[in-house]
């Protein structure tokens, strides 16, 4: 298909920047007026000291494995039709540590998105943790992605360990040209807010049968290993993180906002991603059941070794 231009709020010149030149220095693109925050202490204190319990009745969600993703997808009953208009987490960027077999990068990402799971437009923000070879120091971003209009895009270097809060909204009545369906994604740095950022566009593309934009048919909180098992001709290694978690959460359905599977019987399906390797099929990233948290819910991720 052939990629057409796509109208961006609050962006300057920006190129398109794969996963091969993610060892570059990342580029400070043109911000939006970065959102509201609590202090760097209060967040923290509000997310390390939630109580976190089982979910008391038994749970609906079905568990699904891939090649590189691992944690919870939402798909509404009422997908494509402007129903499913926000998804938001919050989390510590993940520190790896740099021991993948040498010669051979290794990559974490941690995003809130809309589509993917069942489809094949993407609209996602969050961070990435990169290792450029065995023994290396890791290097940490922020970044967001419009695919298929493009991949992925650097933003800020930030820490290790930082805290984050992400989200991603949907307008369907605001319209581009002849392409309506509106993306916001907004990543903040509480640690660093010069690091924070929001865009705004569509993911459109066009072939002879028309143009088509983002699908807004699911929702996903993720920690994926970019490319899965082949981006651009080889492989990535997911890198050794140990454990990550996700706060607070939640998606927006028809108005109504809830916990990523709270009420995936009434509003939609929670799916549990767990990720596979695709060589030895053993299980590399392992998801938690879900737990109430203070706004959502919150669950944690665990590294399994390399594939």
């Amino acid at each position: 298909m052939t990629v057409v231009a796509m109208a961006i709020v609050g962006l300057s010149s920006a190129g398109v920047l794969g996963l091969a030149s993610l060892a570059g220095a990342a580029r400070g693109l043109g911000v939006s007026a970065a959102p509201t925050h609590p202090s760097v202490a209060a967040l923290e204190k509000q997310i390390t000291a939630l109580l976190h319990h089982s979910v008391a009745k038994k749970s609906k969600i079905k568990t699904e494995y891939s090649y590189n993703w691992a944690g919870y997808a939402f798909v509404a009953k009422d997908a494509y039709n402007g129903t499913l208009t926000e998804v938001s987490a919050a989390w510590f960027t993940p520190v790896v540590t740099c021991n993948e077999p040498s010669g051979t990068p290794s990559f974490q990402v941690s995003w809130v998105g809309f589509d993917g799971a069942s489809d094949g437009t993407v609209e996602q923000g969050g961070t990435l943790s990169y290792c450029s070879n065995n023994g290396a120091t890791p290097a940490y971003y922020t970044w967001w992605e419009f695919y298929p209009y493009n991949s992925v895009q650097l933003v800020y270097q930030i820490s290790g360990a930082d805290a984050i809060q992400a989200y991603v909204l949907y307008n369907p009545g605001w319209c581009f040209g002849d392409v309506c369906g509106v993306y916001t994604i907004a990543v903040s740095d509480v640690d660093n807010q010069g690091a924070d950022f929001s865009i705004t566009g569509n993911p459109t593309v066009c072939d002879a049968a028309g143009c088509e934009g983002g699908q807004d048919a699911d929702a996903e909180v993720i920690s994926e290993a970019p490319g899965g098992y082949s981006a651009n001709g080889g492989y990535y290694y997911l890198a050794d993180y140990g454990t990550s978690q996700f706060y607070e959460a939640q998606v927006t359905v028809n108005g109504h906002s809830t916990g990523i599977g709270a009420e995936s019987s009434k509003l939609g399906k929670t799916y549990l991603i767990d990720e596979v390797g695709f060589t030895s099929g053993a299980i590399i990233q392992t998801t938690s059941a879900l737990s109430p948290d203070l706004y959502g819910q919150y669950f944690a991720l665990t590294w399994s070794g390399f594939d």
